[in-house]
């Protein structure tokens, strides 16, 4: 079975995030507060020496004012079904994990799932943000933190929570981990 090749985004992320920034006339400071990360962590993701979760992308796209579409080339599908092998991986940047998307919009809409390939030794960013999320691993194994407790998770476990709660998660093993993440958190408005 031929699986796509994953999409990248447009240009080099972190070109295209430091651009908006400046046009904008706007500090780091301004689009780390405003998007719930810190300083260094955006500096980091502005010089390309850090990979943003798609959580933290879409919160930078907000505090820049555009859509998470703007920075990202994800896939479009106004079918209600995916099937497996046929469906279009993306990427954030190179280094980033893979997603592959499940959901799809429609007016009303409030539920986003995507399968997550968390690359071995991945650890994101600490994040909050309105809503909920969901993890159900498939593959693998993955940490996650929520509200400063520690949970390790293996094939077929999950964690549900609110996602106000500084949260994260990462992949400790050498191979890659699948999960499937669904959530509140507009990843493709």
């Amino acid at each position: 079975m031929d699986i796509p090749k994953p999409n990248m985004s447009n240009g080099s992320l972190s070109a295209m995030i430091r651009s908006q920034r400046r046009k904008l006339g706007i500090t780091q400071g301004q689009v780390a507060a405003k998007a719930g990360l810190s300083v260094a962590f955006l500096s980091q993701v502005e010089r390309g020496y850090a990979t943003p979760s798609l959580a933290s992308m879409v919160a930078i796209a907000a505090a820049l004012g555009k859509s998470p579409g703007y920075f990202l080339k994800q896939p479009i599908s106004s079918e209600p079904q995916t099937r497996t092998g046929k469906r279009s991986r993306f990427l954030i940047a190179a280094g980033g994990g893979e997603y592959e998307r499940l959901s799809v919009s429609f007016p009303g809409s409030v539920l986003n799932a995507i399968i997550i390939h968390v690359p071995p030794k991945y650890a994101g960013e600490t994040q909050s943000h309105d809503g909920e999320e969901l993890f159900y691993v498939i593959k693998g194994s993955i940490e996650c933190a929520v509200d400063k407790m520690h949970y390790s998770l293996k094939e077929g476990d999950s964690i549900h929570y609110a996602a106000t709660k500084p949260h994260s998660y990462g992949n400790k093993s050498s191979t890659v981990s699948v999960v499937l993440w669904a959530g509140t958190l507009g990843l493709f408005d």
